[in-house]
Formats: structure tokens, sequence, C-alpha cells
């Protein structure tokens, strides 16, 4: 069994004779791969006595992708070579079993066309020329056709031209004869004022009753948000004391499926971020990345990501929020995948955040997180 491990233009293989092998982190796996992203015991992959090849997950926190979908965890799935096998780190991993059997099919596939060729080559030859003498016959029998019909057309249009000249005469001495009794008497004054009246009136009732249409204000969206706030919930309400610690009047969570929606205020943010301190908040509230950066508050913490995938929660929708009250408006829209804690580590964070409070430098953030938030 022959396994290949592609990462970037680095590529390595692996010819092991064993039906079961084990790929991981750890030295004593049958097929070691050195990356903090590969578990110690990662992925099993097995060969049946019919040849059929046969993976599993067998990590305890990690994932394996299959055809760009994750796998059960112990399951053993069926590898076809057609589909795509990825392990974290962006390792590309291919299983191949009868790579002399396919290159013995391919030489064997030439040879046959080869030999046939010539055969093949007089065929088409005969062929052409029938074709040709075909084609030529063809458009000898269209010619023809197409003159005979010419000729008859041509006379049919003398024939009908004094019939359509008697038809016209005798048209235009009816109108000049009934030409009193056709014509309708003019409307009065009085009558088509009325007429105006009565039809004007309910058609411009109707079109104004057509073109109003109910829309939501940005206030209305938030109201409809704030009835799905869960912050009693024992997971979520660590979430809203956590990420939104001194949370505002507007602010909250909740969760619809596989998604989780984070309601912040862009005002109380920015005091909890910069500590109440009039000058920074100034400096960065009208910056292009103000709302980016307060989406990726506390969100973007690797650990935070880790938990909620935990969880069973890959998506991440934060509301960026402005104004109270009824002038209160949504100025951004941002989402955040869970899976992306395993590119970057703690610390990127951590400095990221500390360079933006202390002496609003953004360069950090957006060199190691911004790429993270894509907005909606």
């Amino acid at each position: 069994m022959i396994v290949k491990i592609i990462n970037g233009k680095n590529i390595q293989n692996f010819d092991i004779d064993k039906d079961t092998l084990i790929l991981g982190r750890s030295s004593g796996c049958d097929i070691q791969v050195d990356s903090q992203f590969v578990s110690r015991e990662h992925l099993e992959i097995s060969k049946n006595y019919y040849g059929d090849i046969f993976i599993k997950d067998i990590s305890s926190n990690n994932w394996v992708s299959y055809n760009n979908e994750q796998i059960e965890k112990n399951e053993a799935v069926q590898y076809f070579a057609f589909a795509v096998l990825v392990l974290p780190g962006d390792f590309v991993v291919e299983i191949i079993t009868s790579a002399d059997e396919n290159s013995s099919e391919n030489r064997s596939l030439t040879e046959f066309t080869g030999s046939t060729s010539k055969t093949f080559r007089n065929k088409e030859t005969t062929l052409a020329d029938i074709d040709k003498q075909m084609d030529e016959k063809l458009k000898m029998a269209t010619l023809n056709a197409s003159i005979v019909s010419t000729q008859k057309s041509s006379n049919s249009r003398r024939k009908l031209i004094p019939i359509f000249l008697i038809v016209i005469a005798v048209g235009v001495g009816f109108v000049l004869m009934k030409g009193k009794e056709l014509s309708p008497p003019p409307p009065t004054k009085v009558e088509t004022k009325t007429k105006e009246k009565e039809i004007k009136k309910p058609i411009q009732k109707n079109e104004i009753k057509a073109v109003k249409k109910p829309v939501k204000s940005d206030y209305d969206k938030i109201r409809e948000m704030q009835k799905k706030y869960n912050c009693n919930n024992s997971f979520l309400k660590r979430i809203c004391l956590t990420v939104l610690y001194s949370r505002g009047k507007t602010e909250g969570v909740f969760r619809e499926g596989q998604t989780l929606y984070i309601v912040k205020d862009r005002n109380q943010r920015l005091e909890m971020l910069f500590k109440g301190s009039p000058e920074k908040i100034a400096g960065i509230k009208n910056h292009s990345s103000a709302n980016k950066i307060i989406a990726g508050e506390k969100i973007l913490f690797p650990q935070f990501l880790e938990e909620l995938e935990g969880q069973k929660i890959y998506t991440v929708k934060i509301i960026v929020t402005d104004g109270i009250s009824k002038k209160m408006k949504i100025v951004d829209r941002y989402t955040i995948e869970t899976a992306f804690y395993r590119r970057y580590e703690t610390e990127d964070y951590k400095n990221a955040y500390l360079e933006i409070s202390k002496s609003l430098n953004i360069n950090s953030f957006q060199r190691n997180l911004g790429r993270f938030i894509s907005k909606d």
C-alpha cells in the first residue's frame, strides 16, 4: 500500500506492506506527520481481503475531512481515489494500491489503438468521398427547387394585382357613403368632466394602495432579535458574561441550529475596550476597521471558538449596532467560522488587541486576524 502525504509543495511517499496502518503525530505510528494540527493517533487506513481501502477517524478532539465532509468518529468509511482526503493543517492524503495494474492497462490500450489506426483511416477516407458527392447533389436539387418556386410566386402575384385594386376601390366608396353614420357625435364638456371624475379617483386610490409596502426599519429588526435573546441558558449565559461583559441594553446572544448570533453595541464595546478613554475612542471610532475590531473582540480567542465547535456551533454571526431607542441602526454584519482557531495562535490574538488598546496600532490585527472575519 502506497500512501502519499501532500502539504503545499512538500510531498512524502510511504510504501508500507501492511493491511492496517496508523497515521499520526506520534513516533510510534506507521506514518508520522510532524505537525501540531495532527493528533498523536489520527487516522487508521486498512485494506480487506478484496483489496478495498477503508479509513477511520481515531482522533479524540480532531477531525478528518473526506469528500468535503467530516467523517464520524471511529466509523470505517470506504476510500475511493476520486474523493479528497484532508487532515487539519492542509495535509492531503492519497492512497494508492494498484499502480502496476494501471500502468499495464495503459500500455495495452496504447498497443490496441496503434494497431487499428490504419484501418480506421482507410474507412474515414472512403466515407468522406461519399459525403462530398452527396453534398454536391443536394446543393443542385435545392437550387433547382428555388428557381421553380420563384417563377410560380411571381406569376401568382401578377394575377392578384387586379383583384386587390377592385377591393380597395369598393372599400373607399363604402366609407365615403357611410361617413356621416360612422362618425359619433362629439361629447359635451360636462360629460367628459364627470367621466374623468368618476374614472380618475378610484384609479388613483388603487395605485396608492398597491405602491404602499411595509418596510422594516433597523429598529424593528433589532427588536425582533431582542425577543430571541437567551442569556439565562447555562451555556449562553457564560457567553454573555465573557463576550458581552458589562452588557448594554441592546446587546444579547441567541442560537439557531449550528449558528450563534451575537448583537454588539458599537459605543458600549469601545467604552469597554479602551476603558472609557475619550481620546482613544475618538481616534479609532471613524477608522474603516473599527467595526471589524469590535466584531472580533473576545470571539476570535482560539479557546472560545474551540469550545463553540465542541457545542456543534460552526458559524458565528455578529451584528454591530449604533444608537439607542428608535434611532437604533445596524451598521455592519460579520461572519466568523469556528474552525478558524486552528490557523493562528493564542498569542496572535493577545498581541493584536493589546496593541490596539494601548497605542491604537492595528497592524498586528490586520496581519494575523483580519482575514478570518468576513463582512456579510
